[in-house]
């Protein structure tokens, strides 16, 4: 019987640990496609797509994606607006988050400056995924803005 029970609980364990969950292999990181406007003299940046990639085999639930400004002088980051990817990401695949809005002058810790744009996928950290180092990314070209003549 004592052999019997240690079988069973050999293949119980076993059958566990075959299950694939699901968060197991998901990878959120920066797609290579984006195109932004910078911000211009009323405050907006305009941002025409992004894309987010799950380069894991799993599908990710859904997660926020954050931009933000990042000076590079004081390495100071200004978190800006929240896009909420309510159905997730299959595995292996992008999305393109277009039309895509943001008013600096709706975040008043903004001081004037030069600042690179950035954005940061799952920025609630909600997803548990197999590189947690790669989320965040700062994108090509300088923005300076001046929330006093926006």
């Amino acid at each position: 019987m004592k052999n019997f029970t240690k079988t069973i609980a050999a293949m119980f364990v076993a059958a566990l640990l075959s299950f694939n969950v699901v968060g197991q292999d998901i990878d959120l990181v920066q797609g290579l496609n984006y195109a932004y406007d910078p911000v211009d003299a009323q405050g907006i940046v305009s941002i025409d797509y992004i894309d987010v990639c799950n380069n894991g085999n799993d599908p990710a639930d859904p997660f926020d994606v954050t931009v933000y400004f990042y000076d590079e002088n004081t390495q100071d980051v200004y978190f800006l607006d929240t896009y909420r990817l309510k159905y997730g990401l299959s595995g292996e695949s992008c999305v393109s988050i277009d039309i895509w809005d943001v008013n600096v002058n709706d975040y008043p810790s903004v001081p004037d400056g030069t600042y690179r744009f950035g954005f940061f996928v799952d920025a609630g950290e909600e997803i548990s995924e197999t590189n947690e180092s790669n989320n965040a990314g700062l994108l090509a070209g300088n923005n300076i803005y001046n929330p006093s003549s926006a």
